[in-house]
């Protein structure tokens, strides 16, 4: 499975120029090499300004390193999105089987390594949901055999620094570990973390920091959910409105998770799944790369969801690619083409499989003692 895996995902990186944001990252790559990864923000280097979170910088400067060893930046981005999908099938495969045995770790592998979802994702699409979910999953690693609360706090930060969503978990994780004495370490290692990555670019540039990067939410991503349904409706949703649906959704994903984890701390990843999960459908608009956030912790605790909700998202992405290919075989996917019909419906498909499994997740909570037989 690793090396069928990591062969489909190579296969597309080196025939396929990949997505818009391809392109955008190598843009920011070569603005690493001249502005460093502090003086990058605030810079107009992509038509925009630089708008990823500060541990990003680091990592194109690493492809540079692959670059400059004659590896076109399209396929070094690509390549080490795979590297990082074989490292959370992993970590999968270790924790499944301590807590189910071989057969239920190999088909949670499986479900990461030969996930068509995750392969389009890593292999096709190219942008920092593979190296941030990788983060995480080691934070979950270490959590669940309960070693090494400060190493584990430093991956939570790590990720949090590549996307802000893994930020939304740290209260969660917060919970975790003190229930098993553990957070002191825990809270000092990601403090750690963040300080580390985050007061270089804060201290120097901290307004454009907080700009385009915690300012910037969900308003380039593609309509979803609510918004997707009242587009239908010919009506339209502002920059402030998305910025606020976004915090809201995060903040009701966090709420979700804990009160979860308050209620039967036994569901530990559950309640982190249960985060993300919400956290996806109450946001108003996305990138098409977003579906892949569930996957990983499903694949640990919910396969039968996860599978479903895979075979669905990658419906919807390969419609998407297609679509901003301009048919089949994809090569360059311009992403500002927007969504056709079939990619709308698909997306709308993918929403929808995922409010449902919201609900089973909610579901699983304890009902509340009433005193009654």
């Amino acid at each position: 499975m690793l090396l069928i895996g990591a062969g489909i995902r190579t296969f597309l990186a080196v025939t396929t120029d990949g997505t818009t944001d391809v392109d955008t990252f190598d843009r920011f790559a070569r603005a690493v090499r001249t502005l460093g990864p502090f003086d990058i923000y605030g810079k107009d280097v992509a038509s925009f300004p630089f708008n990823h979170a500060p541990l990003t910088p680091w990592l194109l400067i690493v492809m540079n390193r692959v670059v400059d060893a004659g590896v076109p930046f399209a396929v070094a981005l690509r390549l080490g999105a795979t590297m990082a999908d074989l490292g959370t099938g992993i970590l999968v495969f270790g924790l499944v089987r301590t807590r189910f045995g071989n057969g239920a770790a190999l088909f949670a592998a499986g479900s990461i390594l030969l996930n068509p979802l995750l392969i389009m994702t890593s292999g096709f699409h190219g942008n920092m949901e593979p190296f941030f979910i990788l983060f995480l999953i080691t934070a979950v690693f270490l959590t669940a055999h309960e070693r090494h609360p400060v190493l584990a706090g430093i991956c939570l930060g790590s990720a949090a620094s590549i996307k802000l969503m893994p930020a939304l978990l740290i209260p969660l994780f917060a919970a975790i570990h003190l229930r098993h004495a553990r957070l002191r370490p825990f809270t000092a290692g990601v403090a750690a973390s963040l300080t580390v990555i985050w007061l270089p670019p804060i201290v120097l540039n901290g307004g454009s920091l907080v700009r385009d990067v915690i300012g910037y939410g969900a308003i380039f991503g593609n309509a979803w959910g609510i918004q997707g349904l009242t587009a239908l409706a010919g009506l339209s949703w502002s920059a402030t409105l998305k910025r606020m649906m976004a915090g809201v959704a995060g903040l009701v994903g966090t709420v979700a998770g804990t009160i979860m984890i308050l209620r039967r701390p036994h569901r530990q990843i559950e309640s982190l799944l249960l985060a993300v999960v919400i956290a996806l459908v109450v946001t108003p608009s996305l990138g098409v790369q977003y579906l892949a956030w569930p996957v990983a912790l499903g694949a640990l605790v919910d396969p039968r969801n996860t599978v479903l909700f895979s075979a669905v998202g990658a419906s919807h992405l390969a419609a998407t690619y297609t679509h901003w290919s301009r048919g089949f075989p994809w090569t360059f996917a311009d992403a500002t083409r927007g969504l056709d019909g079939v990619a709308f419906a698909t997306g709308l498909g993918a929403w929808l499989v995922m409010i449902l499994w919201a609900a089973d997740l909610v579901r699983r909570l304890p009902r509340p003692n009433t005193g009654h037989p």
